[in-house]
């Protein structure tokens, strides 16, 4: 009997599945998503992060995205069966092949390994390493062990007793368990020699795996499930009569046992037989693979490749009682019932610890409910799409009118108020309060404007209505006013959310997020990362927002939400929980203000176009591990180019593109990406999901692209991934063709300035000597006149003058007349001597220069009421001829200007003279006068004082300055350099 009861054990063990559905969430990828074939035969997982596939007929690279093939057709170095699959320390991928030996990938290449490097197997079964670092491989010539960068190869010659190794598994103490058929060895390597550890055991010729205790696990047709430690082994007699094809053993302590009926999964003592999930034959599972996120990789004999991940979440549907899967509003009752209602589907009810939803019959016959409720006093309140309000009292249900409702009211939001009533809004844009006798109502006429879709009761008592295309109402102490587009909302077809525990108040639309607090309204832009639109808010118990929309469930730190909201933070960080994540779709519908809800334990529950959504926020994992960043291709010019360190670009290249991506299978769809181009841009890009960056305004320098990403839970990865750019210049940008134009340029500026100034130099040497030969002409005829005036004229005037001397001597008849004569000849001759000496002062040759100007000085006090004083150095041979002169009218110019037009009491002339220079100061205490008024004066031609003064110093070289101000006086300095002139 107890043989028989075992036996029917053993049967429902194998023979009745079990569902995953509740455990697990299937993705599945097979040939046409790009897989080589779909037929899985290895999986690993580099450092990097993407998983490298073998199957019957090529290798896949996977990126989550993206499956990037090596076959025949591109490899000739790879044989297309690939059997074994480990990546080193170094980061190389060994690779083996079912017929094509051993192939070695680094640095981008595929290498091929055969007998000339020490190894002549073709056909490489497993292959793993040691904590050592060595590579083994069991191959169908024994195995071989790769150490200081050679093979050492083992086989029956060694003691084995076959040259068929199937599998190897490294223990964590550096050993290695190897698998000859049906014969395992304990072996360790010392030097280049093996130590067998125990003595060899039979298993069952399939894949042999190790747990973290160390201990090995294996299946024998028979037997059962064999746990072996050392030489003991513990045998798990409920798969006696399960055909073991391998064991595999994930880091959750799980043990996979797959079989031809399926797989079996061992946890915690319970056994759970997979033969489908999604409709997907377990029956074959050829190879499972756990990645560093924890999520499981089954290969399938032809359903190719499937990824598991446990779900975070749990679902309703009419699987669970629902009447129909479109839920459109929730809650828990203080007994801890929870209410869902359905479109077309009514109200259904599940009691604590059941699964399953009861529907209410009196509410159900295609009725949509749109909003539920409980007052204080329990009793349940139901509202509906054109049937009104129903209430449940003890479980009775009847119907509620009251003032502003019908029958056939559509009812949208309805909220328990804290003193027993309860707020209702109609889509007839009507809210009423309703408590016992008393009841209350307002409509347009009292400002209500539009629809009712949402309401929320504040703590301090004010009644805030959404509404469709009116914006929000509010009501306070019975008045209502109204936040509109006027005021900043952002589209008046709004819904009321949630106020936290802050007080703060957030509004939702098609347009965004918008929070009301202390009377301020503020924007999370769409800039922030978050768009989702028509999102119903609530608050975990961590004070963390959830947040239910059209593209899922979303997790948002309340801090961070605040802070964007401020403007204090650009950007959001948020989890997104969707279809990867179990749910059966990730639209949230409803409308009302019980779309969301928590539970008194602090579930959250969501409403889905496709059933409910229950969540305990605690079990939602955060996902510490960064996405693994790359580049995957560059193309420059629309081509693809190789790249090590480096890419450079010549002066034709002008468009350059880089293909990256993140890798993190928790949700590869969400992963988010920033890039920058440092050299050409400071600020960071945020792309979203985006995966291709493109510059085609680069100027020649040196750039380095930079791209990093974030997981599907914001964690980044701050490094990411580089490439350094160089942007050649063309030749007439360089550094040595713009040195030598540089110089060029300058060469002929220089030259071109050179000869200028050599001409202007040139011209003013021959206007001076030409003013010089004019002023010697000038002064040579002036001294033919003189000479002639006082020679010939002067002479004849005397002859005359003497004669009517004369003549009044002999003849007094005449006297008077005569006198007359010889006073008007008297006058002419001095006339004539002035004239002549104007012309040209005889006192030069006569007695110098010196002498002349202490004359002209003597001359000029004597003939004015100007106090004039003189200091004037021996100037012999300091002058030429032709200077003397000019030097000379410079000083009469002057002194005449102040006798003309100064006005002084005093003046002065001081000559001196040093070794180098003749200093010349002139100075007067008259009127003064602005010198360049005065200059425009002597230009129009109404003097020639000081352009006469600078013309003749200029003539020469010399430097003057005059210095004048009205009612200060002026001063000549004029400087004569000796040696220049002498």
């Amino acid at each position: 009997m107890l043989r028989i009861l075992y036996i029917l054990r053993i049967l429902v063990l194998c023979f009745v599945p079990l569902s995953l559905h509740a455990q697990y969430v299937l993705k599945q990828w097979n040939v046409e998503h790009g897989l080589p074939q779909s037929s899985i035969r290895c999986i690993t997982q580099a450092r990097d992060g993407h998983l490298w596939i073998g199957t019957w007929n090529g290798l896949a690279r996977f990126d989550g995205v993206r499956m990037t093939v090596f076959n025949a057709l591109n490899t000739p170095e790879l044989h297309p069966s690939i059997s074994a699959l480990y990546e080193d320390a170094q980061h190389h991928l060994w690779i083996g092949t079912d017929g094509g030996g051993l192939v070695q990938y680094k640095d981008g290449a595929f290498v091929k390994l055969d007998s000339a490097d020490g190894i002549a197997a073709t056909m490489i079964n497993s292959i793993t390493g040691d904590k050592e670092g060595r590579i083994w491989l069991g191959t169908d010539k024994g195995f071989y062990v790769y150490t200081r960068n050679r093979f050492l190869h083992f086989e029956t010659i060694n003691g084995f007793p076959d040259k068929l190794a199937t599998y190897l598994v490294p223990a964590s103490d550096g050993s290695m368990y190897l698998e000859f058929v049906a014969t395992v060895f304990h072996v360790r390597l010392s030097g280049d020699s093996l130590v067998v550890l125990e003595k060899p055991f039979r298993a069952g010729g399939y894949r042999i795996d190790i747990d973290s205790s160390g201990a090995l696990w294996y299946g024998v047709r028979g037997k059962g499930l064999v746990k072996r430690r050392g030489s003991k082994e513990y045998v798990d007699r409920r798969f006696v009569n399960v055909h073991s094809k391998q064991v595999f053993i994930p880091r959750n302590q799980q043990k996979w046992v797959m079989t031809p009926r399926g797989a079996y999964v061992l946890e915690n003592g319970k056994i759970t037989h997979i033969q489908t999930i999604d409709e997907v034959d377990f029956s074959n599972v050829s190879h499972v693979f756990e990645d560093r996120e924890g999520i499981l990789w089954v290969g399938v004999e032809g359903s190719g490749l499937l990824r598991l991940r446990r779900k975070q979440i749990q679902t309703f549907t009419t699987l669970e009682g629902l009447e129909t899967n479109a839920v459109m509003c929730g809650m828990e009752d203080r007994e801890g019932n929870v209410w869902i209602g359905t479109w077309l589907g009514g109200l259904s009810c599940r009691k604590p610890g059941n699964r399953e939803f009861t529907p209410i019959k009196e509410l159900a016959n295609g009725l949509t409910v749109m909003s539920v409720c409980q007052s204080r006093d329990g009793t349940i309140w139901v509202g509906t799409w054109g049937q009104g309000v129903y209430t449940i009292r003890e479980g009775r249900v009847g119907k509620f009118t009251g003032k502003g409702l019908g029958e056939d009211t559509s009812i949208r939001a309805i909220v328990a108020d804290p003193r027993g009533g309860v707020w209702i809004g109609t889509v007839w844009g009507t809210v009423g309060y309703y408590h016992g006798t008393e009841e209350m109502s307002w409509d347009s006429k009292e400002g209500i404007p539009g629809m009712v879709n949402t309401v929320l009761l504040t703590r301090n008592g004010e009644l805030w209505a959404g509404t469709d295309g009116g914006g929000i109402a509010r009501i306070i102490n019975g008045h209502v006013s109204v936040i509109n587009k006027s005021i900043g909302l952002l589209d008046e077809f709004a819904h009321v959310s949630i106020e936290d525990t802050d007080g703060a108040i957030w509004l939702t639309s098609k347009r965004g997020l918008q929070r009301w607090k202390n009377g301020v309204l503020s924007t999370v832009p769409p800039s922030a990362g978050f768009t989702d639109d028509h999102a119903q808010f609530i608050q975990d118990n961590d004070g963390n927002y959830w947040i239910g929309g059209t593209h899922g469930i979303h997790r948002i730190r309340k801090a961070d939400l605040n802070a964007v909201a401020d403007g204090k933070l650009p950007a959001l960080d948020y989890l997104t929980i969707g279809k990867a994540d179990g749910m059966p779709v990730e639209e949230c519908s409803g409308g009302s203000n019980q779309l969301v809800w928590k539970t008194r334990e602090g579930a959250l529950w969501f409403s889905t176009t496709h059933g409910a959504v229950r969540i305990e926020p605690n079990s939602v994992g955060h996902n510490p591990v960064p996405p693994g960043v790359m580049i995957a291709e560059v193309l420059v010019e629309n081509k693809l180019v190789q790249w090590n360190q480096e890419i450079t670009l010549s002066p034709q290249e002008t468009k350059i593109e880089f293909h990256y991506t993140g890798i993190n299978f928790s949700a590869p769809e969400r992963i988010r990406f920033k890039y920058k181009m440092e050299g050409f841009e400071d600020e960071w890009r945020d792309v979203g999901r985006q995966r291709l960056a493109q510059y085609t305004n680069l100027e020649p320098g040196n750039y380095r692209f930079r791209v990093i990403a974030a997981n599907n839970t914001g964690v980044w990865n701050e490094q990411g991934a580089s490439l350094a750019v160089v942007v050649l210049p063309p030749f007439y940008v360089t550094w040595w063709f713009r040195t030598l134009v540089i110089f060029a340029v300058v060469g002929t500026v220089v030259l071109a300035v050179r000869r200028r100034i050599s001409r202007i130099r040139k011209e003013e040497e021959i206007s001076r000597n030409f003013a010089r030969q004019v002023l010697r002409s000038q002064e040579t005829e002036r001294q033919r006149i003189a000479n002639e005036l006082h020679d010939s004229l002067g002479q004849n005037l005397l002859v005359i003058k003497n004669r009517l001397i004369q003549s009044q001597k002999q003849s007094y008849s005449n006297t008077e007349q005569l006198n007359e004569v010889s006073d008007l000849v008297s006058q002419t001759i001095q006339e004539v001597r002035g004239i002549s000496h104007n012309l040209r002062p005889h006192q030069l040759d006569q007695l110098g220069l010196s002498k002349t100007l202490r004359a002209l000085v003597k001359t000029v006090r004597d003939s004015s009421s100007i106090s004039l004083t003189g200091e004037i150095d021996d100037l012999e041979d300091a002058l030429s001829t032709d200077k003397e002169i000019a030097l000379f009218r410079i000083v009469q110019e002057s002194l005449n200007n102040i006798l003309k037009h100064s006005q002084a009491t005093e003046a002065s002339v001081l000559v001196k003279r040093n070794t180098t220079v003749v200093s010349v100061i002139i100075r007067d205490n008259g009127k003064g006068m602005h010198i360049a008024t005065e200059q425009q004066r002597e230009e129009l031609g109404s003097g020639f004082g000081i352009s006469g003064i600078k013309a003749r110093a200029q003539m020469f070289g010399w430097v003057v300055f005059i210095q004048s101000e009205p009612n200060n006086g002026t001063a000549i300095n004029l400087t004569v350099p000796i040696s220049q002139l002498a």
